[in-house]
């Protein structure tokens, strides 16, 4: 299986809620998406396969496997830096910009040996995306909404969708074993990683569009009294 984790993550959902298996799948190359722990756990549990992924784009500065949670940049592809939170590349390998320290717009926490990165422990989000707007101007990202919820594994899709600073929807497709204990449970345990900065309510729907290019959006802040 060749594709985005969300896309995967939600294969993995119908397949448990169906009861169905399927064997024959050796490998899975999980690419062009962020990865949150609780879909590898998801995914992990729908098949016994080797998972696949790495951290790289198109410019072709940073090529970072997945070692077991982390990922390793390629020291012959490129040197990796973390400067003020944001990943920078500068690329042997492209003909067309090679040795230009480029900045990627992507936030991590990193381990470094001197000056240069040996291990991305965690991609926090993209530079000035990616994060919803609390009442005291906190940017919450989804790393801090990470929770462990038994409700979440009968939630095929969930995203946070915000409007105005200080309150969000959380927006959730459920399959049919979802309760009405379970929605409170999950609007109580994001609720609990977010403490007084955000007004979440659960809204459960039919549908929660893909992006242009096929992808899942966790966060879509679009925000009508910013400012």
């Amino acid at each position: 299986i060749h594709g985005y984790p969300s896309s995967v993550k939600e294969l993995s959902a119908i397949l448990e809620s169906s009861k169905e298996t399927i064997d024959s799948i050796e490998t899975i190359l999980l690419v062009s998406e962020r990865i949150y722990p609780e879909q590898l756990l998801q995914i992990k549990k729908a098949f016994n396969a080797n998972i696949l992924s790495f951290y790289g784009m198109t410019e072709r500065v940073i090529f970072a496997p997945l070692v077991d949670d982390v990922y390793i940049p390629n020291q012959l592809y490129g040197a990796t830096e973390e400067v003020n939170g944001e990943l920078i590349g500068t690329g042997f390998s492209n003909s067309a910009t090679r040795l230009i320290r480029y900045r990627t717009g992507d936030t991590a926490t990193v381990t470094k040996s001197g000056n240069f990165v040996t291990k991305i422990d965690e991609l926090t989000g993209r530079w000035g995306k990616e994060y919803l707007h609390g009442k005291t101007g906190v940017n919450i990202t989804m790393t801090s909404l990470n929770t462990h919820c038994n409700a979440l594994e009968r939630v095929n899709k969930y995203q946070f969708y915000q409007t105005s600073i200080g309150t969000c929807e959380l927006r959730l497709i459920v399959n049919s074993d979802f309760t009405n204990l379970d929605l409170k449970n999950v609007t109580d345990a994001f609720q609990d990683k977010v403490g007084n900065e955000l007004d979440i309510n659960c809204k459960i729907v039919n549908d929660i569009p893909l992006t242009s290019r096929g992808k899942h959006q966790f966060i879509v802040v679009e925000l009508k009294n910013k400012g």
